[in-house]
């Protein structure tokens, strides 16, 4: 004889970050049921809701059509120096911005003394700037901006006292508590004591590079990769303290079976990333305690170096696979949560900081190209619309009537081919030859988080819901939201039977007829062995948010025939 069918239901009424393990599957059963297997671009820096993270906006001037040009920036200063002023710097160029443009009077300087210039980090050092960089190949160097007026690109190779060239290796910096930069210089730590440079301050074992500088327990802090090689490959790296002053570092480091990344401290507390396998999930976030090197997180995506790693609003940040993503609580009591809050105007992303409380992203979007003369440029799916701007480069030259320092305008543009103009909607350029070499399009931005992101995904966790003699009916999913506004839309799928199918269900969306802030967005039956529910705001808006309070699944326990 059959038994009454049993109800079951699952509630949520806070959000979280990344399940356990969440690289591993995307369909994990595995972790608590208010965590994710994916978030992009999402906000829950309050836990209570779920919505949808910022958008990317860029600044006044900050694309190729503005003061940015044909520049990546590659390292933004994390703090102001002046009322909303700060500095950044792409390969050859420094950047005065502010927490809406970037500034057009006496900017940009260049790095302009070597051939193959790529600067990699700047730092703020007794109200000046130090600008790290190298002629690649060949040496490094620093340059120092004193003002908005003077700029000397190799101060560190022809003014300071101790003058030398740098290492052609990255360089990042930190001024220490005893008021002395320190540098990261290929096999050395280089100093720089308020005009007087040592290049090779600190010196290390001959395969291994300096990448990473901190300063915490009133020592400088230093991680070092060896052997100095990337890929799939397993380093044996260190961390080690340096007083500043011996000839060596204190004590035994601590080895570290991988590559670093990054080291930043906070608090108090130094943290790292590493990679220590080649598989996904392989790379660490941790922090340094008494002697060895705790894991926080392990996570899927790319290793930051140390221009990409900062903090925002009380959560540490870093920049993985392209993603601005977030760790930690806004309150002591509050779990931690890990999560990707924030995507740049473009796929690649160079940095981000938050110099005036909140984060700036720089990223770019390129892809090869092909002309004709008939004026028709083909680019397979390039994604471009009519009065988009582009910078054009090449590998060797390019076609006829084009050139690599003119900001051009699409016109015509189909789903492949396009064509360029000196301005918005004007008459194509006249193509006269199609070049040699391999030639590409590039966009450029220097963003801020405003608004709210459209490419906004959070998928639950999924819920395993088979048992012997029993199978899985589900009858109610509500979601629970803030008033909405004009625009705000979220749609939400069913995914079951470990991902086989999918189920659309009702769309959120604000209705002036109707206010209420409960809906039933599925009133069905479904049959299942297991489910998650997939949230997507791609039919959103980015002004008015859908803010997710509660979701709350009943259903019923039948027994099986």
């Amino acid at each position: 004889m059959s038994k009454e069918p049993e109800p079951w239901s699952i509630s949520i009424g806070n959000w979280g970050g990344y399940a356990p393990s969440y690289f591993d599957n995307s369909y994990s059963f595995y972790g608590n049921k208010n965590q994710a297997t994916t978030t992009t671009d999402v906000d829950i820096r309050d836990p209570n809701v779920l919505t949808q993270g910022p958008n990317s906006v860029a600044l006044t001037s900050g694309n190729e059509a503005g003061e940015l040009g044909e520049e990546l920036i590659i390292a933004i200063l994390k703090h102001a120096t002046a009322t909303d002023t700060t500095y950044a710097v792409s390969n050859d160029k420094v950047f005065q911005l502010t927490s809406t443009a970037v500034a057009n009077s006496n900017f940009p300087k260049t790095i302009a003394v070597g051939t193959a210039n790529v600067a990699t980090d700047l730092l703020q050092y007794k109200g000046k700037t130090l600008v790290f960089w190298n002629d690649t190949g060949v040496d490094g160097d620093i340059g120092l901006l004193t003002n908005a007026t003077t700029w000397d690109d190799n101060w560190g190779s022809t003014v300071a006292t101790g003058a030398a060239q740098l290492a052609d290796a990255p360089h990042y910096g930190i001024v220490g508590g005893d008021d002395v930069a320190y540098i990261t210089n290929g096999i050395y730590i280089a100093t720089v004591n308020n005009v007087t440079l040592n290049a090779t301050a600190l010196d290390f074992h001959s395969d291994a590079k300096t990448i990473s500088v901190t300063w915490n327990w009133n020592k400088v802090v230093i991680a070092v990769n060896r052997p100095n090689i990337t890929g799939s490959n397993m380093n044996l790296s260190m961390i080690v303290n340096w007083n500043g002053v011996s000839s060596s570092w204190e004590g035994d480091p601590i080895e570290v079976n991988g590559e670093i990344g990054a080291l930043y401290t906070k608090n108090g507390i130094t943290y790292c990333w590493w990679k220590d396998g080649i598989t996904t999930g392989g790379y660490s976030f941790g922090y340094i305690n008494s002697g060895r090197l705790e894991t926080i997180r392990r996570y899927a995506g790319s290793l930051p170096n140390q221009a990409q790693v900062g903090d925002y609003d009380g959560f540490i940040g870093w920049i993985s696979s392209n993603k601005l993503v977030l760790w930690g609580s806004k309150d002591k009591d509050v779990p931690v949560n890990f999560f990707r809050f924030m995507s740049g105007e473009y796929g690649t992303v160079g940095t981000w900081a938050a110099p005036f409380g909140t984060p700036l992203i720089s990223s770019e979007k390129s892809a090869d190209f092909t002309a004709a003369t008939t004026d028709i440029i083909t680019c397979t799916t390039h994604g471009l619309s009519n009065t988009d701007t582009v910078r054009l480069t090449t590998t060797t030259t390019l076609p006829a009537g084009l050139s690599a320092a003119t900001t051009y305008y699409v016109v015509s543009a189909t789903t492949s081919t396009f064509k360029l103009s000196l301005t918005s909607g004007g008459d194509p350029i006249d193509i006269t030859g199609t070049g040699t070499g391999t030639h590409t399009w590039h966009r450029y931005s220097i963003a801020k988080a405003s608004g709210y992101s459209v490419g906004a995904r959070y998928n639950t966790m999924a819920y395993p819901m088979r048992s012997p003699g029993w199978k899985c009916q589900i009858d109610l999913i509500q979601l629970g939201f803030e008033t909405l506004a004009s625009g705000a839309k979220v749609d939400t799928t069913i995914t079951y039977n470990q991902g086989a199918s999918t189920l659309a269900l009702d769309q959120v969306a604000y209705s002036a007829s109707d206010t209420t802030t409960f809906r039933k967005i599925y009133n069905g039956g479904l049959q299942c062995d297991d489910f998650r529910i997939d949230f997507s705001w791609a039919n959103g808006s980015t002004s008015n948010p859908v803010k997710i309070r509660t979701l709350l699944m009943k259903g019923t326990w039948i027994q099986n025939n």
